[in-house]
This record gives C-alpha cells, sequence and structure tokens, in this order.
C-alpha cells in the first residue's frame, strides 16, 4: 500500500512539474515572438505634479451595437484604474443634475466639467468611448479614453487605440496577459482562454490602457519599444 502511494505522489509531482515546464517554454517563446505595444497615447508634462488624486470615472459611451460593451468596458477599466493605488476611484452612475454630461458622453464642456469635479469632488474626470467591441473569436475592442483636470478643463491623458486578436502580435500580447495576471502557470492551450473570453479580454485592454500612466510601463510589453513622445 506504501509503494502505491509513493508512485502516485512521484507520478503527481511529475504532472505538476511538466506542466510548469510547458507554462515557462509558453512564456519564453512569446519574449521572441511579436508583441503589440499601446503607442497612441498622451500623457500631460510632469503628470505627477499635478496633485490628481481623486478621479471620477463616467459610464463610457457605446457607439457600438453590443450593449454590454458600456458597462463592460466602464466597470473593466475602473477596476484596473484603482489597482494602481495611485488615485482614489469614483465610479459615476449617471445621475442628479449633471446626468447628462456624465451618461455615455465622449465629449465634454471645460465648465461642465469644473462642475461636476465640484459636485463630486474630485480632481479629474475621466471620458470614454467604445467604437469597437466584437465578442466572438477573433475578439476586438476599439477604445477612447481621456482624463480632464476639473480644475482646468485640460486634457492631461489620452490614450485611443483598437486591439484585434485577429492580428498575432494582439493576440501575443492577450497571451502575455494571461500569464503575467491570471494565471503565471498556464499551459497554451489555457492561454488562448483571453482569447475565447470577452470578459478576460476586456480587463486585458483596460489593464494595458491603464499601463500608459506609467510611461516605463507603457512600452514594457513590447521587446526593444521606445517610449512615445507623448509624455
Amino acid at each position: 500500500m506504501m509503494r502505491r502511494v509513493t508512485v502516485w505522489i512521484v507520478v503527481i509531482a511529475a504532472a505538476c512539474a511538466q506542466a510548469g515546464c510547458r507554462g515557462f517554454r509558453q512564456r519564453a517563446r512569446l519574449i521572441t515572438e511579436p508583441q503589440h505595444a499601446i503607442t497612441n497615447w498622451s500623457r500631460a508634462p510632469r503628470f505627477e505634479r499635478l496633485g490628481i488624486r481623486r478621479v471620477a470615472v463616467l459610464p463610457f459611451a457605446n457607439r457600438t451595437q453590443y450593449g454590454e460593451a458600456r458597462e463592460r468596458l466602464t466597470r473593466a477599466f475602473t477596476v484596473e484604474l484603482r489597482k494602481t493605488r495611485a488615485f482614489e476611484v469614483v465610479a459615476h452612475r449617471g445621475e442628479g443634475p449633471l446626468a447628462r454630461l456624465a451618461t455615455g458622453h465622449s465629449t465634454f464642456d471645460a465648465v461642465e466639467v469644473r462642475l461636476l469635479g465640484e459636485t463630486l469632488n474630485v480632481d479629474a474626470v475621466v471620458f470614454g468611448e467604445v467604437f469597437e467591441y466584437e465578442p466572438y473569436r477573433p475578439v476586438s475592442i476599439g477604445l477612447r479614453v481621456f482624463m480632464v483636470d476639473a480644475r482646468s478643463g485640460r486634457v492631461v491623458w489620452t490614450v485611443d487605440e483598437v486591439l484585434d486578436t485577429n492580428e498575432l502580435a494582439v493576440a501575443n500580447l492577450a497571451r502575455q496577459y494571461y500569464y503575467d495576471v491570471v494565471d503565471s502557470r498556464a499551459s497554451e492551450y489555457r492561454e488562448d482562454r483571453v482569447l475565447r473570453s470577452m470578459r478576460l479580454f476586456t480587463r486585458c485592454v483596460s489593464y494595458y490602457f491603464v499601463r500608459t500612466l506609467d510611461p516605463e510601463l507603457a512600452v514594457s510589453a513590447a521587446p526593444g519599444a521606445a517610449p512615445p513622445g507623448g509624455s
């Protein structure tokens, strides 16, 4: 009986080791393959000195045929922004006297933004627009996000990009996200969950968008990439 238990322990340990090696090999493979870089972004000079501590995220405008796109992208982006711990993030549901401004608009008036900032007691307001959303494979998302300083009415950060997993470099970027954030020991089969699940891919896109707030992180996903000139 003891010998049988010992044999099973060895078999399980070997299987686990093999799975770990396989996950490591897949990660190593991604280093040599092309990966998309988020390049269409800009950030105000000396952003850190603006003193933005409290930020309101408004419901994103949805220009697609899928009603779920607005809530899913707004929620995922808000979560990723909170994870940075750089801001206190307020999710505004589009209620109150400024409901028109805070419900699905991607344009703004500086006076209205200042009023909204005073009403919510925030330093900045984030607007967003989902202009492409394909939940069926190959999944894709086109998203435009910008942060406006509520005190000056000036745009201080913006990102505008389409991520289509039909492109190998984008698919590899999504796989990299899966390894880095979801499951570092995933096999090649499991890594492709992010290419099949719109829930995961939405989180992936939000993750890389938010990383552009830090110029060093923004280019880390693309080996050899140089920082854009906007920051």
